[in-house]
Protein backbone atom coordinates (compact mmCIF):
# COMPACT_ATOMS: atom_id res chain seq x y z
CA UNK A 1 0.00 0.00 0.00
CA UNK A 2 2.71 2.02 0.14
CA UNK A 3 3.66 3.15 -2.69
CA UNK A 4 -0.03 3.84 -3.94
CA UNK A 5 -0.24 6.23 -0.88
CA UNK A 6 3.17 7.81 -2.12
CA UNK A 7 1.30 8.46 -5.66
CA UNK A 8 -1.49 9.61 -4.07
CA UNK A 9 0.24 12.14 -1.54
CA UNK A 10 2.17 12.96 -3.90
CA UNK A 11 -0.27 14.42 -6.06
CA UNK A 12 -2.30 15.86 -3.65
CA UNK A 13 0.25 17.45 -1.26
CA UNK A 14 3.11 18.29 -4.18
CA UNK A 15 0.79 18.94 -6.77
CA UNK A 16 2.86 17.15 -8.99
CA UNK A 17 1.49 15.09 -12.45
CA UNK A 18 0.81 10.95 -12.46
CA UNK A 19 0.41 9.77 -15.36
CA UNK A 20 -1.97 6.71 -16.42
CA UNK A 21 1.18 4.28 -16.05
CA UNK A 22 1.16 5.49 -12.16
CA UNK A 23 -2.48 5.20 -11.56
CA UNK A 24 -2.65 1.81 -13.40
CA UNK A 25 0.00 0.56 -11.59
CA UNK A 26 -1.52 1.83 -8.27
CA UNK A 27 -4.64 0.04 -8.79
CA UNK A 28 -2.64 -3.03 -9.27
CA UNK A 29 -1.06 -2.87 -6.23
CA UNK A 30 -5.07 -2.24 -4.29
CA UNK A 31 -5.91 -5.28 -6.44
CA UNK A 32 -3.17 -7.62 -5.30
CA UNK A 33 -4.56 -6.64 -2.24
CA UNK A 34 -7.71 -7.53 -2.37
CA UNK A 35 -6.58 -10.60 -4.04
CA UNK A 36 -4.26 -12.01 -1.26
CA UNK A 37 -6.78 -10.93 1.56
CA UNK A 38 -9.74 -12.75 -0.02
CA UNK A 39 -7.48 -15.78 -1.22
CA UNK A 40 -7.18 -17.96 1.81
CA UNK A 41 -11.20 -17.80 2.77
CA UNK A 42 -12.10 -19.04 -0.81
CA UNK A 43 -9.15 -21.86 -0.93
CA UNK A 44 -10.35 -23.04 2.81
CA UNK A 45 -14.36 -23.19 1.24
CA UNK A 46 -12.73 -25.24 -1.04
CA UNK A 47 -11.07 -27.97 0.93
CA UNK A 48 -14.18 -28.31 3.27
CA UNK A 49 -16.30 -28.51 0.17
CA UNK A 50 -14.15 -31.48 -1.58
CA UNK A 51 -13.49 -33.61 1.94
Amino acid sequence: MMPFTALLLSVLILREHAGWQQWSGGMLVILGMILIGTGPSRAAKRAVRSA
